[in-house]
């Protein structure tokens, strides 16, 4: 058999499309069409959401096999759907899908398909997973409770389980069932986990910064809760008598701590030494502001107590320290 035919029935049993053959007395130029394979097959792919995924699928082949990406509509692996380029989502000439700022949205299955018209093409059905670091919505956040109520502090977790949770107190390590008064429960949710803090009998010492530490295979975030007790304000402090004469006195203080509540009033209350506080006394209401108040009326060479009470929305201090006054004789005004 001549060698041009000898070549000729060889090519037919490859499967190869003849495109041009020179005479035998000449050197043979060909050129076969290849049906394309896998250069890069893709395989399943695992990203955290907010960054970006790169599912690489290259095929080889003449000609040149066209890539095309679609995704299932649902969670089974079928009815697919085109996928269009975007700013987020694109598709590069080599095949390869790239998905910037990846969202949960975008978990599925995709299918790979390579084809150049030679053969039956190839494809593949991939996943992309997208995984939930753990973090929290908000940063920050304050609660106030009052004096001798329960303080819940709540802070929800979002993320893929299992998620751990933790505590701090005012950035140190702090262990809630060390302490009958707290109590710490915690529920799992479908996006997450919500961990709660409850105080009973909340008293100034549980004032804090409380921080919620979360945490998963994929990452970990905090949170911060500030706790505010709210209560009566102190005892006016430094209470003493600023200036006196026959009939009028002023007595000045310095403001007390406010029980995280502004002080509305403070009240002066005065009687004189012989009297009962219960019994005979007057009182002054001067603004929350204000760090001094003048009594008129007195009566001169007389002994007066003086005591002082602050005020806010939550209720009264407790009485200053008694001032102890003598008027001057009249005429010494």
């Amino acid at each position: 058999m001549h060698a041009a035919d000898r070549s000729r029935e060889q090519l037919h049993h490859r499967k190869f499309e003849r495109v041009r053959i020179l005479e035998p007395s000449t050197t043979e130029l060909f050129w076969a069409s290849v049906p394309p394979r896998w250069r890069i097959e893709p395989g399943d792919t695992s990203v955290t959401k907010s960054r970006s995924a790169v599912v690489d699928c290259q095929a080889d082949g003449f000609p040149i096999p066209r890539i095309r990406w679609t995704k299932a509509e649902g969670d089974v692996a079928s009815e697919f759907r085109p996928i269009s380029s975007s700013s987020r989502l694109h598709v590069f000439e080599n095949g390869s899908l790239v998905i910037h700022n990846v969202e949960e949205g975008d978990d599925g299955h995709y299918l790979c398909q390579a084809t150049n018209g030679i053969g039956q093409g190839l494809s593949k059905v991939v996943r992309l997973s997208v995984h939930v670091a753990a973090h929290f919505k908000s940063k920050f956040r304050a609660e106030s409770v009052r004096k001798g109520e329960d303080a819940r502090l709540v802070c929800e977790a979002i993320g893929d389980r299992p998620l751990q949770i933790t505590w701090l107190k005012d950035k140190q390590t702090f262990e809630p069932q060390m302490d009958l008064r707290y109590e710490l429960t915690e529920t799992v949710l479908g996006s997450g986990t919500t961990s709660e803090l409850t105080i009973r009998r909340a008293d100034r010492r549980d004032s804090a910064l409380y921080t919620c530490i979360a945490s998963n295979a994929f990452g970990q975030d905090d949170t911060n809760i500030q706790l505010i007790m709210q209560e009566p304000p102190d005892a006016p402090q430094d209470v003493k008598v600023l200036e006196f004469g026959s009939r009028t006195a002023k007595i000045g203080w310095s403001a007390p701590y406010s029980g995280n509540s502004p002080i509305s009033q403070f009240i002066l209350h005065y009687k004189e030494e012989a009297d009962r506080w219960q019994q005979r006394s007057w009182n002054i209401s001067v603004p929350g502001t204000e760090s001094s108040a003048v009594v008129r009326g007195l009566q001169p060479v007389t002994f007066y107590h003086f005591r002082l009470y602050a005020e806010n929305a939550l209720g009264r201090s407790e009485p200053s320290n008694v001032v102890h006054l003598r008027m001057d004789q009249e005429g010494k005004e």
